[in-house]
Order: structure tokens, then C-alpha cells, then sequence
């Protein structure tokens, strides 16, 4: 009987009767079932069939999410993720998240790889960013379908590779990803860009940090350059907003302690000796082609430059191309 009244609730859900599915599903959920507490759950949150009321939507998603529903797991995950009715809290956010990824639900493998991603409420692990990116993306997650082909096209994480590329990009532009059309169809020379710049640094690498001094100017400039060119490559491309956003948020993560310790002691520096500002203007990295960025061919060119320099950044290789200016950072109590 229970089975029959939360499928009649259900029924009329999809006709819009909501007051109909209320009636059927309200003494369902005060009766223990997950199904029907999570539907009036996300009534509540929505205001649909009802005032939109988000402690009643807590009250029936957590009542739901803790019997193991796992579509109520993810939108309890989202309520400590954003802070909604409930204290921020990325970490608890994530572990709602991961019970429900474990059950197979795709928004929740979704969210999970982005928090792998970026480092927020876990450990940064790109490993199991992109196994769970993986999962989203082979149950037709359009987000995730459209950042692993993302990361095949500039070789972040996994392998550069146009045809997985092209593939992962063309089925979320299938569905409608803004982004991921705009990715398609790849230019070829999109590679041969990326690996210029590789061999850039291979044959001409960049000055390394001799005293601690010089690695805290460098670490500064790197903040620097970096927040301007973010800005610098959105006003170019405004779709390539969203991928450098993400890169220079998990860089800045990832670097926290060496970005932290750098700027207490620039700042330390900043006071008694101002002269020493002038080293600053180290130049680090790269400005990008932005000379003629309006010439077709010049502005392809520095698309995938801002995509590879935010890529690298976020990828950590640049602990390998300047050790000695993290080897100091890293001695700074």
C-alpha cells in the first residue's frame, strides 16, 4: 500500500498536482519513509506544493538522508556546501556527498569531483577527482562529461588526447553545455600551442630564488601576474572565465602555507626596507600574446595559452620548474 501512495504522489507531482502529491506523501514521510521524506524535503526547499520553508526541508532531507536515501544525502550535501539554514561546512558537505556518490548518484559524484579538485572540505587529489569525474561523466553528467574533456585537451591529470577530448566535450555540448560548445571542434594546433610552451621552459627555464628574499618577491609576482592575467584571459574570453577560476582557486589551495608565509614576510619586509619592493618586478612567468588579440589566429593562440599557463599553474609543475623558491618558502617559520 505504502509503494501505491508514494507512486500516486508521484503521479501527480508530474501533473503538477502538488497538493494531491502532499496528501499522499505527507503521511508516508511522518510514518518513516525515505522516499516520501525526501520528496516533501525538496517541496519545502523549492516552495513547491508548499511555503518554501528550509527548516522543514532540513528536518525531512536529514530524516531521509540518514535512513541512507541518497538523493536527500545530496541535497543535505548542498545545504552545508552553500550554508543554507545550516553553518557552512565543506567537509560535512563532502561526506553527505560521498555516501551518495558510493550509491551511484550522479550529481553527488559530480560535486565530490569538484571538491577533489579544488580542495575544499578534503584533501586536493586529482586522482580521485577524475575517478569520480569518470563515474559522472559515464551516467551522461553533462558538467563533468564537459571537465574531462576539458583535461584531455590541455593533458590535466591524464594524458593530452584530442579524440577523448572531442569525445567527452561533444556529448555534454549534446546536452547543451554553453562551455562545452565553445570548446568544439578542437584545432589540432591547440596541441603543438601547449607543448611550445613546455619546451619554452625546457630550453629556456626561468630564474630560480638564490636567498629567501628572492623567493618571497618571486611568490608575490607569481600572485600577482596571476590574479592579473585571470582577469586579463576572461576579458579576452569570458567562457574562459570558469576554468581559470577553478585552476587559480586550487592553486592558491594547494600553495596556502608558501602564498601565506610569503606574504606575512613581504609585507614584514615591505615596512622596514620599502626599497626592496623594486624586486617584485622579478619577472616569473610569461606574459601571454595578448598584442594583437584581435587578430583571429593571435586570439586562438593566447585561448590556449591562458587555458595551459591556469592548467600548469593548478597542476603543481611550477614546485618543479622553481624549487628553490619553494625550498625557501617552505624553510620560513
Amino acid at each position: 500500500m505504502a509503494n501505491a501512495d508514494f507512486e500516486a504522489g508521484m503521479a501527480a507531482a508530474k501533473s503538477k498536482d502538488y497538493a494531491t502529491a502532499l496528501k499522499e506523501w505527507r503521511p508516508l514521510a511522518e510514518q518513516g519513509d525515505a522516499r516520501a521524506q525526501n520528496q516533501l524535503g525538496r517541496m519545502y526547499i523549492n516552495g513547491i506544493g508548499v511555503e518554501q520553508d528550509d527548516q522543514q526541508a532540513l528536518k525531512w532531507l536529514q530524516l531521509a538522508a540518514l535512513q541512507g536515501n541518497a538523493d536527500a544525502q545530496t541535497s543535505l550535501g548542498a545545504m552545508y556546501w552553500f550554508g543554507r539554514s545550516v553553518p557552512k561546512d565543506e567537509s560535512e558537505a563532502v561526506k553527505w556527498y560521498r555516501l551518495a556518490a558510493e550509491q551511484g548518484n550522479v550529481h553527488a559524484q559530480s560535486q565530490l569531483a569538484g571538491a577533489y579538485l579544488v580542495g575544499r572540505g578534503v584533501t586536493a587529489n586529482d586522482q580521485e577527482a577524475l575517478r569520480w569525474l569518470r563515474l559522472a561523466a559515464d551516467q551522461g553528467n553533462a558538467q563533468s562529461q564537459r571537465q574531462l574533456g576539458l583535461m584531455y585537451a590541455i593533458g590535466k591529470v591524464v594524458e593530452q588526447d584530442d579524440a577523448q577530448a572531442a569525445k567527452w566535450l561533444q556529448l555534454a555540448a549534446d546536452q547543451g553545455d554553453t562551455i562545452a560548445k565553445s570548446k568544439l571542434p578542437l584545432q589540432p594546433f591547440e596541441k603543438a600551442i601547449s607543448d611550445s610552451v613546455d619546451k619554452q621552459y625546457e630550453s629556456n627555464p626561468q630564474p630560480d630564488a638564490n636567498s629567501e628574499l628572492e623567493a618571497v618577491a618571486m611568490m608575490i609576482t607569481t600572485l600577482h601576474i596571476a590574479d592579473h592575467l585571470k582577469s586579463t584571459c576572461s576579458e579576452l574570453d569570458p567562457k574562459l572565465q570558469s576554468d581559470v577560476e577553478l585552476n587559480l582557486l586550487k592553486w592558491k589551495t594547494g600553495e596556502e602555507a608558501a602564498i601565506n608565509k610569503a606574504q606575512k614576510k613581504w609585507d614584514e619586509l615591505s615596512k622596514t626596507a620599502p626599497s626592496l619592493s623594486s624586486l617584485a618586478l622579478i619577472n616569473t612567468l610569461p606574459q601571454l600574446p595578448f598584442h594583437d588579440s584581435a587578430n583571429p589566429g593571435q586570439k586562438k593562440i593566447a585561448q590556449v595559452y591562458c587555458r595551459k599557463y591556469f592548467a600548469d599553474l593548478a597542476s603543481g609543475i611550477w614546485r618543479k620548474r622553481l624549487p628553490k623558491v619553494y625550498a625557501y618558502l617552505d624553510a620560513v617559520p
